[in-house]
């Protein structure tokens, strides 16, 4: 017996690039933001966990949909400021959740509120 496979058709291709990557990148902020409000502090895990899913973006060119441009930016934000030593954990995780959320709190105490109640997001 032979497994089927669902092979894209080439104008479904970009799409299907497109949902993948955004998929990873996704999966790559919930979980640096997941290890954030746990208490973790292993830099060079969420470093990893940044620089794959930026490593994946770099060979699909054409056009991003405003999501995969938000996740983007905010990889780079976190894996910056990863990079220079900075270990302010409201900036990291309010970068993880702004570009899950597209939402930014107004005010660092609301920010602060909705990391400490571990405010959910949909990735």
């Amino acid at each position: 017996m032979t497994t089927l496979t669902a092979v894209p058709s080439p104008a479904q291709v970009p799409a299907a690039r497109q949902s993948a990557r955004l998929y990873l990148q996704s999966r790559a902020l919930t979980n640096i933001r997941q290890h954030l409000l746990a208490g973790g502090t292993d830099t060079a895990f969420m470093l990893r966990l940044a620089g794959s899913a930026l490593r994946e973006d770099a060979g699909t060119g054409g056009e991003t949909t405003p999501e995969v441009k938000r996740h983007t930016r905010a990889l780079e934000a976190l894996r910056r400021h990863l990079t220079v030593g900075g270990t302010d954990r409201a900036i990291l995780i309010g970068l993880a959740g702004n570009a899950l959320t597209g939402y930014s709190p107004a005010s660092v105490k609301e920010a602060e509120e909705m990391a400490a109640s571990g405010h959910q997001v949909a990735a």
